[in-house]
C-alpha cells in the first residue's frame, strides 16, 4: 500500500526490485526503443480498431524501461489539455502527478502494481490487456472520468516487453462522475476463452475473476455498439447480416439481464469486459 506523501521515483524503485531476476535478465541492455518505424505504426493501428474507444480518445506508446512517451496520436488536446509536442516531453512522474486527479492518484499506482504482479505471475510474454477507471485531470483545468487501456505491443528476442500501447477514453458520458476508481485485467492468451479480472479501490480488495456469460463474437458486437454504430453497420464491419446482428444484441441483453444496449455497455465497462 502506498501513502500519498510517498514520491513517485520511490514507488518506481519498489517496483523495480518486487519484479523477480529472472524476469530482467530477459531485457537487452544493449536496445533502446527511441522511435517507431512505419510497420510498427500499422500495428499499432490495427490493434487500435481492436480497442473500445466509446468516447473522445488519445493514444501514446511507452518504453517500458523508461516508462516515457515515444509517440503519441488522437485527441491528445482533449484528454491532456496539451499539445502532442509538449505531451512527449513528459516523464512517467509528470503523467502521474500532473494527470491523475490527486483523489485517485494513490489507487491508480496500487491498479499499475498488481497489474505487474499479476502479468509477472502469468508470464510476461502474454498480452494482458489492463483497463483503469479514474479521474484524468488535463492541464487547463478540466477534470472527467477515464478509461485507461494498456497492454503490450511490442517485446524484445527474449520475451520481455519493450513498448506499451496506452489508450485513455473521456466516458464522463457514460460513468457518474462520483464513481470510484477501479481496475480490470483480461488475459487474452486463449482467444476463445479470455479471462477477466477485476479489483476496486478498496486497498484490501483482491484481484478477483470476473466470469463473463458472452461470447467473443457478442463481445465484438458489444464493443462496436459502445462505439455508437448501428446494427447495419456493424453487420457491414463483421460479414454478416443485419438480423444476425439484431439476434446478438437480443442476447447480449438476456445474458446480461440488462434492459438496453447501453446499461449492457455501463455493466460491460465496470466488468473490464471491454
Amino acid at each position: 500500500m502506498y501513502r500519498t506523501t510517498d514520491s513517485i521515483a520511490r514507488i518506481k524503485e519498489e517496483w523495480k526490485n518486487n519484479v523477480p531476476s529472472f524476469v530482467w535478465q530477459r531485457v537487452d541492455p544493449s536496445f533502446q526503443l527511441e522511435d517507431l518505424t512505419p510497420d510498427m505504426i500499422d500495428r499499432i493501428g490495427s490493434i487500435l480498431e481492436m480497442v473500445c474507444c466509446p468516447g473522445i480518445y488519445s493514444y501514446h506508446i511507452i518504453n517500458t524501461t523508461t516508462l516515457s512517451p515515444i509517440f503519441v496520436g488522437g485527441a491528445v488536446e482533449h484528454t491532456y489539455g496539451v499539445r502532442p509536442d509538449e505531451f512527449l516531453t513528459h516523464s512517467f512522474e509528470d503523467l502521474v502527478t500532473i494527470y491523475k486527479h490527486p483523489d485517485d492518484r494513490k489507487a491508480f499506482l496500487e491498479f499499475v502494481q498488481k497489474a505487474i504482479e499479476f502479468s509477472i505471475e502469468r508470464g510476461i510474454e502474454r498480452s494482458v490487456k489492463r483497463s483503469f477507471y479514474y479521474h484524468q485531470q488535463t492541464k487547463d483545468g478540466r477534470v472527467f472520468q477515464a478509461l485507461q487501456q494498456g497492454q503490450p505491443v511490442f517485446w524484445n528476442a527474449n520475451g520481455f516487453p519493450i513498448a506499451l500501447l496506452e489508450v485513455i477514453v473521456d466516458i464522463s458520458h457514460i460513468r457518474a462522475a462520483d464513481a470510484p476508481p477501479m481496475m480490470s485485467l483480461l488475459d487474452m492468451h486463449d482467444p476463445s476463452h479470455p479471462e477477466f479480472f477485476t479489483m476496486h479501490v478498496t486497498p484490501s480488495s483482491p484481484v478477483v475473476e470476473s466470469l463473463c456469460p458472452l461470447t467473443r463474437r457478442e463481445l465484438e458486437v458489444l464493443r462496436l455498439l459502445a462505439e455508437g454504430n448501428t446494427s447495419k453497420q456493424i453487420a457491414w464491419l463483421l460479414g454478416t447480416r443485419p438480423n444476425t446482428v439484431s439476434t446478438q444484441r437480443q442476447r447480449i441483453l438476456e445474458k446480461t439481464k440488462t434492459q438496453s444496449t447501453m446499461e449492457a455497455v455501463q455493466l460491460a465497462m465496470r466488468s473490464g469486459w471491454l
